[in-house]
């Protein structure tokens, strides 16, 4: 459990003063002195499991789902079906003390969760309500301030989807590999509707990431066809949120596993000794780069 929370902790990735700061505001609100160094954390009320999802949501720290079927996928045990567990507590790091939450309305385990407008969304495979079609995952809501969690209509195919903040509200896209027949999707909290993002300018690409930038969205995809002429190379293109059009970015200089977002720059996590130093990129026309842009009408999905 501490280990959730410390990596949750570091997602945000503030810088030193900020977390400073931070920890100065919390012991003048009545949170207690902290002190350089480690501290016991009080006992959580969940119970041992592993796989379990943590997300920040304002002053709460919130772990929920996960599972205790410990056998490891190259072990010699048999794992069994686990839909996953929907108990879940969360942490607030003023007062220091745990509370339980309200269950979910279904299990899930080993997924990632989303924060925007002080909920948390995440997208679960591990169990099905009547109502699901079987084509799209469950996206689940959880409301810290109300201790509600529920299920928002999303449109049908988004297997294999993943869900990144933008703005106000999500973006749902193809994770995985994309042939280029694959659709990505903005829901807009406000009123509740999916709306389809305009076909992006890339070329077939696998591991697709979604990072936000301001207002707009920067997609990265590794070139799923290079001929075996070299490592693979890092593409991408930025959707301006304002005129609806992609842009295309300059190719990255390396190749790379996953982009950060990181006081305003894109970090590419390199891929290990020998294949290539990742990089980094700072969003803007760079000069001399060649762009191609893509244009695509938005059709909205009323839900």
């Amino acid at each position: 459990m501490v280990l959730a929370l410390v990596l949750i902790a570091a997602a945000g990735l503030p810088s030193l003063r900020d977390r400073q700061d931070d920890t100065l505001d919390v012991a003048a609100r009545g949170g207690g002195a902290f002190r350089p160094g480690w501290a016991q954390l009080p006992q959580s009320p969940l119970g041992l499991r592993t796989g379990a999802t943590a997300a920040t949501i304002g002053d709460d720290i919130v772990v929920a789902g996960g599972t205790r079927n410990f056998c490891p996928a190259v072990a010699g045990c048999l794992a069994r079906d686990d839909p996953g567990l929907t108990s879940g507590a969360a942490f607030r790091l003023g007062t220091q003390t745990w509370r339980s939450i309200a269950p979910a309305p279904v299990g899930f385990r080993n997924v990632e969760a989303t924060v925007v407008g002080g909920a948390m969304f995440l997208f679960t495979w591990q169990r099905c309500l009547p109502a699901c079609d079987g084509s799209s995952p469950l996206l689940l809501r959880y409301r810290p301030a109300l201790d509600v969690w529920d299920v928002r209509p999303t449109p049908s195919g988004l297997r294999g989807y993943a869900l990144a903040a933008a703005g106000d509200g999500l973006v749902a896209y193809a994770s995985g590999s994309d042939p280029g027949a694959q659709t990505d999707w903005r829901l807009d909290l406000a009123n509740n509707t999916w709306s389809q993002l305009p076909d992006d300018p890339l070329p077939p690409v696998v591991e697709r990431q979604v990072v936000v930038a301001g207002d707009d969205l920067l997609l990265f995809g590794t070139r799923s066809n290079t001929h075996g002429l070299g490592p693979p190379p890092v593409v991408g293109a930025r959707l301006d949120a304002a005129t609806g059009n992609w842009t295309e970015l300059p190719q990255a200089p390396s190749p790379g596993t996953q982009a950060w977002a990181i006081d305003g720059r894109m970090v590419l996590i390199p891929m290990g000794a020998g294949l290539g130093a990742g990089g980094v990129f700072v969003p803007g026309l760079a000069p001399g780069a060649s762009f191609r842009t893509g244009r695509g009408a938005v059709r909205r999905q009323e839900c």
